[in-house]
């Protein structure tokens, strides 16, 4: 061999090094960035249980303060709109919240068995299984930006939906007062939650959930 090819294969070698090098901060990365995802889930999960738990015990408290007035009465006098759409909300969040947690599918990188493989299969060069890693990095990246562009949609929808349910109950119990909810105050609690869920980036990780998944559908 030519002190060219030698340099060649060197510099390819060196290339294939920084690429893996490259590729293995970028898993790093995005399995962190998913591993928070699912922790905030779980978070959002139990304390949207929590939340019903105190609604339903607060309603059946009140239902049940007097043999004159039933739950089936409570109900009717505090199961205002703002209430049921509350409880909707935390509903749906905690859905949302369960669904986003059990869908995580996470490539961290090689398993006991394949490093085995790696070490002492005498059959490939060093070169050639640098590529083989390299190639190995280039798709545990992909199936993991596929998995965080659901995934982050599915999170964000979980907590913007718990601000929903926390609104809407709050305006729920105002609403049992005698003045009730006027309705310029209905309006800014409309339009506070339209702000809100547009600066939460929602409409932006949807459209390129959908772009992805197009092109997934046209790849296969």
């Amino acid at each position: 061999m030519s002190d060219d090819d030698s340099d060649g294969d060197d510099s390819e070698f060196d290339i294939l090094t920084i690429a893996r090098e490259e590729a293995h901060r970028t898993v790093d990365h995005q399995v962190s960035t998913l591993n928070d995802i699912d922790t905030k889930a779980a978070k959002i999960l139990r304390l949207n249980l929590l939340l019903l738990s105190i609604v339903l015990t607060g309603l059946s408290v009140v239902g049940t303060r007097s043999s004159d007035q039933p739950i089936s009465a409570a109900a009717s006098q505090y199961g205002n709109l703002f209430v049921v759409g509350g409880l909707v909300s935390i509903l749906v969040s905690t859905a949302l919240a369960a669904l986003t947690y059990t869908s995580s599918s996470m490539k961290e990188g090689f398993s006991g068995r394949d490093l085995s493989r790696l070490l002492y299969d005498d059959d490939y060069t060093d070169r050639q299984k640098m590529y083989g890693l390299v190639q190995s990095y280039s798709r545990w990246t992909q199936s993991n930006f596929r998995t965080n562009t659901r995934n982050a949609p599915l999170g964000t929808m979980t907590v913007s939906f718990l601000v929903y349910g926390i609104v809407l109950l709050s305006a729920g119990v105002y609403d049992v007062t005698p003045s009730g909810v006027p309705w310029w105050l209905t309006l800014i609690v409309v339009v506070s939650l339209l702000v809100f869920t547009w600066s939460t980036g929602i409409y932006g990780q949807l459209r390129r959930y959908w772009k992805y998944k197009d092109l997934d559908a046209a790849e296969d």
